[in-house]
């Protein structure tokens, strides 16, 4: 005599080998969410398989500095982006053009993230050391070791 749980198992496991969900027999398909990737049945909404999935850029405890190369003191939002990200009113921040190459940012690599993009959304232009390794998205880039 078999056990029912032995059958449940092989039921599971047969669906998961074919890409199957195993409530509703769609394809099932590869996903990350958050910290969470697995299989995930888009009919039924749920992972059926799942583990624990940590960007790469969350693992990095390089601290990273970011040093101002050119930004135009006449361009309001400029400005405001640097006051924003070195925590300067805006007199301090458009005297902060005029010094050479200063930093701008120091922390991990997440926080870098955000700068970058507010940088380059202002159309300022930085300088990152060492090397930033990471997409927009978090993920090492396909040129990164």
């Amino acid at each position: 005599m078999s056990d029912p749980d032995d059958a449940l198992f092989n039921a599971i496991n047969e669906a998961l080998t074919r890409g199957c969900c195993y409530y509703c027999g769609d394809k099932a398909e590869g996903r990350i969410e958050g910290s969470c990737q697995g299989a995930y049945c888009p009919r039924c909404g749920i992972f059926l398989v799942a583990t624990s999935y940590f960007l790469p850029i969350r693992e990095d405890r390089t601290c990273y500095h970011i040093q101002l190369r050119h930004a135009d003191a006449r361009n309001p939002r400029h400005i405001r982006t640097l006051t924003r990200l070195t925590h300067r009113n805006y007199l301090q921040a458009r005297d902060l053009i005029d010094e050479s190459w200063p930093l701008i940012a120091q922390a991990f690599a997440p926080e870098i993230l955000d700068a970058k993009k507010a940088l380059d959304a202002a159309g300022i232009a930085y300088t990152i050391t060492p090397p930033y390794p990471y997409d927009d998205d978090g993920e090492k880039r396909g040129d990164s070791p």
